[in-house]
């Protein structure tokens, strides 16, 4: 992990696995460096693990959580969200973080178009590498994607290598598409601004 470039917390809440993947950004690339991929498992689980790896150099570290917007849907079985127990075990344990989760995913061609741009750009060089130590990533980077289902550790990724922003003039940018990367679904404008 660089020293002084932020560490990006992804995170994807399905049960089967949990996911959260680690990365870092810098000069326009993104470095996968580290996947918890638990099946059978929990937010509080997944979070815990990272604490458990981490707590010794937390003073070190300034996060940035990003992920699947649905994690802010409230349980119907205790009436907190995901984000809710990430956060809660992040201040108990005292790490500095920020929280950039979306209001609302945007549409799933748009995120895997973005992402796939990253892998395999029209011009240039990839802008992604992903440390071997991420098994279960690599090995869902090779499945394709059906309109059924995806492989669950590919889906906390395009949440990673951008921050996806809602528009403020929904009607200038759905009109126009003068922002690069804008993407209107439903009635939400949304975005690819600059990662971390």
């Amino acid at each position: 992990i660089q020293p002084n470039v932020p560490l990006i917390l992804c995170f994807d809440f399905n049960t089967n696995p949990t996911t959260l993947l680690l990365a870092q950004s810098y000069q326009g690339f993104l470095s996968v460096k580290k996947e918890y991929s638990f099946k059978n498992s929990s937010t509080e689980a997944t979070i815990k693990a990272f604490i458990e790896d981490f707590i010794g150099i937390k003073s070190s570290l300034n996060l940035i959580i990003r992920g699947d917007a649905a994690g802010n849907n409230r349980s119907s079985n205790t009436g907190r969200s995901d984000y809710h127990y990430v956060k809660e075990a992040l201040d108990h344990y005292g790490f500095n973080y920020k929280m950039e989760v979306p209001r609302a995913n945007p549409a799933i061609v748009d995120r895997v178009k973005y992402f796939n741009s990253w892998l395999q750009p029209f011009v240039g060089k990839h802008k992604i590498e992903i440390d071997p130590s991420c098994t279960d990533l690599i090995r869902d980077l090779g499945f394709p994607i059906c309109r059924s289902s995806r492989p669950p550790t590919r889906g906390s990724l395009p949440f990673c290598s951008v921050r996806w922003r809602r528009c403020r003039d929904r009607s200038t940018c759905a009109s126009t598409r003068a922002r690069p990367g804008c993407r209107r679904t439903r009635a939400t404008c949304i975005w690819a601004g600059p990662g971390a």
